[in-house]
């Protein structure tokens, strides 16, 4: 997917581009070789609404330290990602807050003055490590934005960043997993090919500033083994309020350190 890029000042880039120094890397140096953040993992439910049609200013680790910033339309939400308690090989993660959820929304290019687009994002390679261990991810273009969101009748979260998230393509995972959220208990769940690699992320939006909280929190999305199930809820993030049927589920995100970026010619 295609992006439009603008330069930020004033005000704005203080605020953006402050919170990036200490975690923007590029071609193939290395990030601390830690283990992944402490954040949930995330089971990610099928769901579909009206298109917002807002425009933000994104910014994350992929973009220069030097004020330019990603304006994308938010379009209509694709998912709803409930935390979740994982087991694998007996090691039980348990969920650390029943109140973070995100809402991933579909993202689309800014036309320009002329109706065209800019040059897509470049490729990139990017080595992470998660509870699946060391993994080589070829990325392609940023196609969702994750939203911290309130589902009633649980608390608003905290603490959770925003998530800009390109397709990923890798090896298949291959493992079983247990899993149980707020929806469904699943003995037997079969994690399968990375789909995608999420950074934090700062947006811009009606002149507010929303900042990275944690700047090592990263996510990586697997397909999993689709599991049918239907319910409606009631969510409120930043975009207000909107009411959805959530109706089976596909994906399992996982708490990843990203350890080396390396840029695609």
């Amino acid at each position: 997917m295609a992006h439009t890029t603008r330069p930020i000042t004033g005000p704005i880039l203080i605020g953006l581009a402050s919170i990036f120094c200490a975690s923007l890397l590029f071609g193939g140096r290395a990030l601390a070789q830690g283990t992944a953040p402490t954040l949930d993992h995330f089971r990610c439910y099928f769901t579909q609404g009206p298109p917002l049609n807002e425009v933000v200013g994104l910014k994350d680790q992929f973009d220069p330290a030097t004020g330019v910033g990603e304006d994308v339309r938010v379009m209509y939400p694709v998912r709803l990602c409930n935390p979740v308690e994982k087991k694998r090989l007996d090691k039980v993660t348990p969920i650390l807050n029943p109140d973070g959820h995100l809402k991933m929304y579909l993202i689309a290019p800014l036309l320009t003055a002329a109706g065209a687009v800019s040059q897509p994002a470049p490729g990139r390679m990017v080595v992470v490590r998660n509870q699946f261990g060391l993994q080589s991810l070829r990325l392609g273009q940023p196609e969702v934005l994750a939203v911290p969101t309130q589902k009633f009748p649980h608390n608003p979260p905290q603490g959770l960043d925003h998530f800009k998230c390109y397709r990923a393509t890798g090896r298949n995972i291959a493992q079983v997993v247990s899993l149980n959220d707020q929806f469904v208990q699943s003995p037997d769940v079969k994690v399968l090919e990375p789909f995608g690699f999420c950074n934090p992320v700062a947006k811009l939006h009606n002149n507010q500033v929303t900042p990275i909280q944690n700047s090592k929190a990263h996510l990586v999305c697997y397909t999993i083994t689709r599991e049918p199930f239907e319910t409606s809820v009631d969510t409120l993030n930043q975009f207000g309020p909107e009411s959805l049927l959530v109706h089976g589920t596909d994906l399992l995100c996982v708490p990843s350190a990203k350890l080396r970026v390396r840029t695609l010619q």
